[in-house]
């Protein structure tokens, strides 16, 4: 695993999900200090009905809203 992986990781208390990436913040890719580090999510869903991408969203608002 990859060190910025894993330290977003540990910052998430989980292992990154398909379609999650650790980003660097100030775009430096060795510098893995867990300030530096945001999730970003990159996937999208497969179809493009409306249905589909209601489903989609209901999912991300699931996975992220914190409460």
């Amino acid at each position: 695993i990859l060190e910025h992986r894993l330290i977003m990781s540990e910052k998430l208390g989980r292992a990154l999900m398909p379609g999650e990436n650790a980003h660097h913040k100030n775009g430096v890719r060795d510098d893995n200090r867990p300030e530096n580090l945001e999730l970003w999510v990159t996937m999208q869903p497969a179809g493009q009905r409306p249905e589909d991408l209601l489903a989609f969203a209901h999912e991300i608002i699931e996975r992220y809203e914190t409460n």
